[in-house]
């Protein structure tokens, strides 16, 4: 079936895009208003001059593809999320990770960007989250925000274990590649990887395939959970 797309001209699929942008401004709404800046391509700051160009716009996914990528490995039943980490690779204004520390109790929540302007965006809003009415029963943790680039930092070996690394296509496959090298020790110990808008996704096959246990995929939605090491 041919993937939905923004702008999809079949009927069907302009309700479903409706509907997946629909949910994503109600969740916004119910968590305190969180409004959704985006910094567009080449617009970054970051003293790396080859990650600005090579970097996508900060545009949110659709936070029920997130759903759909633990879903597809029954993580509920399957998994301890108690004793798991949550990694978001090119955080953003960080409306994905408040939404996953709003439905699991992760171990931690560990969130970085290149751009110390996300990395503002990203705290403004779970400040405003852990003070809203609905943090009383929600209780969402504390995350780590780091200012650091996929491309030439790594992941700290603290976080070697079971851990779920979220991507949203945030760049293009050189800066990727630097990535899954410089964090490969970490991510083949035991890692779940979710992928939306996984243009490259060949190559985290390809770079993991020894330790690749699983690799579901959402042909419709463009979505990837790869499960390595564990």
């Amino acid at each position: 079936m041919k993937p939905i797309r923004r702008k999809d001209s079949r009927l069907w699929a302009r309700f479903l895009y409706i509907y997946n942008e629909t949910y994503n401004f109600m969740f916004r709404k119910i968590m305190g208003n969180l409004s959704n800046e985006i910094i567009q391509s080449g617009e970054h700051l970051s003293k790396n001059i080859d990650s600005i160009s090579r970097a996508n716009a900060t545009q949110s996914a659709w936070l029920l593809n997130i759903d759909r990528c633990f879903q597809v490995i029954k993580f509920k039943s399957s998994y301890d999320q108690k004793q798991m980490r949550w990694i978001d690779v090119g955080c953003g204004n960080g409306l994905a990770s408040i939404y996953v520390a709003s439905k699991f109790n992760f171990k931690s929540y560990y969130l970085f960007d290149f751009d110390k302007r996300c990395l503002e965006q990203a705290k403004k809003k779970f400040q405003i989250v852990k003070k809203s009415f609905l943090n009383k029963f929600l209780k969402i943790k504390d995350p780590t925000f780091v200012h650091a680039d996929a491309s030439v930092d790594s992941i700290p070996m603290e976080f070697e274990g079971k851990s779920i690394i979220y991507l949203y296509n945030p760049f293009d496959q050189l800066i990727l590649s630097r990535f899954l090298q410089k964090n490969h020790e970490l991510i083949k110990k035991g890692s779940i990887i979710f992928y939306l808008n996984d243009i490259h996704r060949r190559f985290i096959i390809n770079t993991f395939k020894k330790h690749l246990k699983k690799h579901i995929r959402n042909d419709f939605y463009e979505t990837s959970v790869f499960i390595i090491g564990i």
